[in-house]
């Protein structure tokens, strides 16, 4: 996940000084911000349908881990056996591919766009002539 976000980083900081280098040198952060929002959700797409694919129908084990860790984790918090099949009873509805897919789309794209916001404050380089 911290991969993801390092990639996202460098790719739209690249992009920033890509479209300062290729104009007349200035960004807004209205143009930084939209350049960074597409590339969130450029990559997001490609990540979730790399993932999706992955998990759907290459290696599955991915939802039995979750769910193991589930079990484990509420385990160490003390919970009663009747506790956690309940839960897991619950959680079951949302243990598929689809579902954690779009929830992991849903994160990935708004940490994109909150790091769209940061770094386009960062890289603007605003045209003093536009300034009112």
């Amino acid at each position: 996940g911290y991969l993801g976000m390092v990639i996202l980083i460098v790719g739209v900081v690249l992009a920033h000084k890509e479209f300062k280098g290729e104009g007349d040198g200035y960004m807004s952060f209205k143009q930084g911000f939209n350049i960074g929002a597409l590339i969130t959700l450029i990559s997001t797409l490609i990540s979730v349908v790399f993932s999706y694919i992955y998990v759907k129908f290459v290696d599955d084990s991915m939802l039995s881990i979750v769910r193991e860790k589930s079990i484990t984790d509420m385990e160490d918090r003390g919970m009663s056996e009747a506790q956690i099949d309940q839960a897991m009873e619950i959680s079951s509805a949302f243990m598929n591919a689809e579902v954690i897919m779009i929830f992991a789309a849903i994160f990935s794209i708004i940490a994109g766009i909150i790091l769209s916001l940061i770094i386009s404050a960062i890289t603007k380089n605003q045209d003093p002539s536009l300034e009112v």
